[in-house]
């Protein structure tokens, strides 16, 4: 743009018309306030982008923190429902070995209750004969002390 206005500017001094000189001046007035308008509304538009870019900037830093601190929130919480899940499994392996035990117990004292029960079973059996036998040799005592009595009888008589 120099070297087009030193151009310019030798013309008008190589001619001797003074008007045209004017012009010129006045054309390079005019492209100068037509320059500062636009160097103006550009810095202008630099600023306003500078200061909306320094706010989207303000408001991710604080989005970032925040979301930071929610990551950091949502990891203490996963940790301790981790810690928490791990000591629910022991407790389960423990209440399934306690159970697995209580099974074998059961099973065992349902074998000894079958057990006790047949000989329950044998003894009451062997209790009914013996009361039978028992009423059989009471009415046997009976009849024997009738015929002993008879027979006493008949031989004090004889």
């Amino acid at each position: 743009e120099n070297a087009r206005q030193n151009s310019e500017l030798k013309k008008s001094n190589d001619s001797s018309d003074g008007t045209k000189s004017d012009r010129i001046v006045e054309d390079l007035r005019k492209e100068f306030e037509i320059y500062r308008q636009e160097r103006t509304a550009n810095e202008k538009l630099l600023v306003e982008t500078v200061a909306k870019l320094r706010a989207d900037l303000g408001n991710a830093v604080k989005e970032r923190a925040e979301l930071a601190y929610r990551a950091e929130y949502h990891q203490a919480t996963c940790d301790r429902l981790k810690s928490r899940l791990k000591a629910i499994d022991l407790e389960r392996v423990s209440l399934e070995e306690r159970c697995s035990n209580y099974s074998t117990a059961i099973s065992n004292l349902e074998g000894n209750l079958r057990r006790v029960s047949n000989e329950v079973m044998d003894l009451l059996n062997k209790l009914s004969i013996a009361e039978i036998n028992v009423t059989n040799l009471k009415e046997e005592n009976a009849f024997l002390k009738q015929s002993e009595s008879r027979l006493v009888k008949d031989i004090g008589f004889h």
